[in-house]
Formats: structure tokens, C-alpha cells, sequence
């Protein structure tokens, strides 16, 4: 049990971290919109669906951990 709990935990971590990844991108893909720059706003859509990748991965495997635990218990 304490390692499904510690895997939560690491699980959790990465995936705030991945959100925390998203801020950044976020602020500058709104200055690409408002200074109309089509190319970097296309370079950014890129890295946007990059790190939603990661968070999918992350919520997919967080779900999974919960799913052990709920067996466990």
C-alpha cells in the first residue's frame, strides 16, 4: 500500500509540473494572438498539444494507481 501511495504521490508531481509547464505557454500563446503572429502561434499550438500529451499520460497513470489502491483497500 505504501508504494501505490508513494507512486500517487510521485504521479501527482509530475503531472503538476506538467500544468505548471503549461502557464508559460499558455501567457505566450495569447501574445501570439494579439500580435497576430500565425507562425508562432502554429510553434506554440505544437508545444501546447506536447505537454497535454504528458498530462493525459500523467491523469491516465493517476488513475490507474487509484484504481490499485481501491483494489488494495
Amino acid at each position: 500500500m505504501a508504494s501505490l501511495m508513494e507512486e500517487l504521490i510521485a504521479t501527482l508531481q509530475n503531472e503538476m509540473a506538467a500544468y505548471q509547464e503549461m502557464l508559460p505557454v499558455a501567457e505566450e500563446k495569447t501574445y501570439a494572438i494579439v500580435s497576430n503572429d500565425l507562425q508562432k502561434l502554429q510553434q506554440i499550438t505544437d508545444l501546447e498539444q506536447e505537454t497535454i500529451g504528458k498530462i493525459s499520460m500523467f491523469e491516465q497513470k493517476r488513475a490507474g494507481v487509484i484504481s490499485n489502491i481501491a483494489v488494495v483497500l
